[in-house]
């Protein structure tokens, strides 16, 4: 039988520290990553018009694709999302005639503007699931690694105390949290 002794309360997330609040940990994982893929828009925007008009309207559907590629690997697919959105509006209104208007006179730039939105999302969408693969390998490296020592330490076992805190010792890694084993006698008693 096996307890997870914890000083934290019951309400707080185990994956959460104990002295940041819910509203902050929303902020972090949730918000920043999303102003996180605006601001490489933006940086991306300001790079194209430092250069001439034909040369920055050439570069617009690669330059893009950049932080729309950038936000899916490092925060996931909404962020993505959003900066494949954000870069086909910025691309329209800084690029596009009629300059500084979100109005497209040329059928062909509406088909070319949605074209790049299919192509940055699907993008976003391919290295996002590239991003959960490589996560999930980790993990499961981390839990092979975690029996691989468990197992030497079983190999290595000769008394009952030995087993127990090999066995402590497994499962404060697996859980990530401290565990204490409790072995019962014969007699009934811990």
């Amino acid at each position: 039988m096996t307890r997870a002794s914890s000083m934290k309360s019951w309400s707080a997330s185990p994956l959460q520290p104990d002295n940041e609040l819910p509203s902050q940990n929303f902020l972090r994982t949730d918000v920043l990553p999303l102003l996180m893929s605006l601001a490489c828009v933006a940086l991306v925007t300001a790079a194209l018009l430092l250069l001439d008009q034909t040369v920055a309207a050439n570069l617009v559907p690669i330059a893009y694709l950049i932080p729309v590629v950038l936000a899916a690997t490092q925060w996931g697919i909404w962020p993505a999302t959003l900066a494949s959105i954000a870069s086909m509006a910025a691309a329209d209104f800084f690029f596009f005639p009629p300059i500084f208007s979100f109005q497209v006179e040329d059928p062909q730039e509406v088909i070319d503007l949605l074209l790049f939105l299919v192509v940055a999302l699907v993008s976003s969408n391919l290295a996002s699931r590239l991003r959960q693969e490589t996560e999930t390998l980790r993990r499961r490296e981390k839990d092979i690694q975690n029996l691989y020592e468990f197992s030497r330490r079983l190999a290595a076992c000769f008394t009952v105390s030995d087993l127990i805190s090999a066995i402590q010792n497994y499962l404060s890694r697996t859980l990530g949290q401290p565990v204490v084993f409790f072995a019962a006698r014969t007699d009934g008693h811990f």
